[in-house]
């Protein structure tokens, strides 16, 4: 018989599968059972309880990457629910779908009043399997992405909310949010470490060429052609290559690329491109395989999260691996996580590691601009003015690293 999940809030079902651990005799079980149950009762006080936490300016809302079918990043989820490792990966999941939004983690200095909030939205990409009718699906992700800003926003006090991931995708790049937020997608910020990544990595690894062969995968998207745009105005003598499903978005992608003067050859899969080009820039959501490719000095910028590459499997091909991040060095600690939640082993390695997209709403809070809030596709000069703000508050790419691991 199929197993049914039920996407409901309810505290008493999280706590009845909890229950399953009662008769453990391990002292680790045991404590990590009190720990998530505590932490289950506090999260769920805090959602039902109208009340104001602590005011702060901004919030960024993320869901999570973990899934009945890649138990990969469920160690982000163990990070905070420690219990959720010793149930099977189905009753793990019935506890995690039977939260409300909750807040993860502040930012900011340590000892000083938060400059904002990590909070945790309950949509999960298994929902795809689990609601046959798209259009349910969709009613019931925006409903919990709404529920979620509207806790946030009665909870903290919030002016600026940024989405995360899926998010910006599932609103309409933020349109069918109903609290009285700003919201931005963060789309800007992270085209913005695409480039600086790309330009570090041309001068750490490619001896600053201006002719490197760079192929885009998935560059038909909004982050995809934003990042082929910027990129083609900072490397007029690069080869650009393209690889996009969606093959009229790719005919549209390069038709807009080869208006500044730019030949643009389109791939016919994924592994010719991989073939064919120095460096990659991936902006794609599904898993891309390098089974039979030599990747030696190669190198991959991956944007997806979760990541499309696996680690060891582009180091065992030859190639390079690096996810596109950044670093926050403003004084004020400004998008820095208290706490040192780090999204699991596989997520960011420091806890001044940030997101692009997160990066992007702590800048617009801190400089009070609600005119470089996003609700469209990014532009060039988006790009331009969200780093701008990155400049001036200390946000820089992080250390070569993916899959939470510094590079050699």
């Amino acid at each position: 018989m199929k197993k049914t999940y039920t996407y409901r809030y309810d505290r008493n079902a999280a706590l009845k599968v909890l229950s399953k651990l009662d008769e453990s005799k391990t002292d680790i079980i045991k404590d990590d059972l009190v720990r998530t149950r505590s932490y289950v009762n506090e999260l769920c006080d805090e959602y039902e309880t109208p009340r104001v936490i602590e005011r702060v300016k901004f919030a960024f809302l993320i869901p999570t990457r973990a899934s009945r079918f890649n138990t990969e990043f469920w160690e982000e989820v163990y990070e905070l629910l420690p219990a959720l490792r010793h149930l099977n990966v189905a009753d793990a999941y019935r506890v995690l779908i039977s939260l409300p939004p909750f807040r993860i983690e502040m930012y900011g200095s340590p000892g000083e009043p938060s400059s904002g909030v990590l909070i945790f939205v309950p949509i999960f990409n298994d929902m795809v399997k689990d609601y046959r009718n798209k259009l349910l699906l969709l009613r019931a992700a925006t409903k919990r992405i709404n529920e979620a800003v509207s806790f946030t926003k009665r909870a903290f006090g919030v002016e600026y909310v940024g989405l995360g991931a899926t998010l910006p995708g599932i609103t309409k790049f933020g349109k069918k949010i109903k609290a009285d937020v700003i919201t931005t997608t963060g789309h800007a910020g992270t085209t913005y470490f695409i480039k600086k990544t790309v330009e570090s990595v041309i001068n750490d690894r490619f001896n600053g060429r201006n002719n490197v062969k760079i192929g885009f995968l998935g560059g038909g998207g909004s982050i995809g052609l934003a990042a082929m745009t910027t990129l083609a105005v900072a490397y007029p003598e690069a080869e650009f290559l393209l690889y996009d499903v969606r093959q009229k978005k790719a005919q549209k992608a390069r038709k807009k690329i080869q208006s500044f003067g730019k030949k643009v050859t389109l791939v016919t899969s994924s592994k010719d491109l991989l073939k064919k080009s120095e460096l990659i820039v991936s902006a794609v959501t599904t898993p891309v395989g390098v089974d039979g490719v030599d990747l030696a000095g190669k190198v991959i910028v991956d944007d997806s999260q979760p990541g499309s590459f696996e680690r060891q499997a582009v180091i065992d091909g030859g190639g390079e691996l690096i996810w596109v991040i950044g670093k926050d060095t403003s004084n004020q600690h400004i998008v820095t996580r208290r706490q040192q939640y780090s999204y699991g082993p596989h997520g960011l390695h420091h806890e001044y590691d940030i997101w692009g997209c997160e990066a992007e709403v702590s800048a617009i809070a801190y400089f009070d601009r609600p005119d470089l809030a996003l609700t469209k596709r990014v532009t060039d000069e988006d790009v331009e003015k969200i780093g701008e703000l990155f400049e001036k508050i200390g946000f820089t790419t992080a250390e070569y690293q993916s899959h939470g691991q510094l590079n050699d």
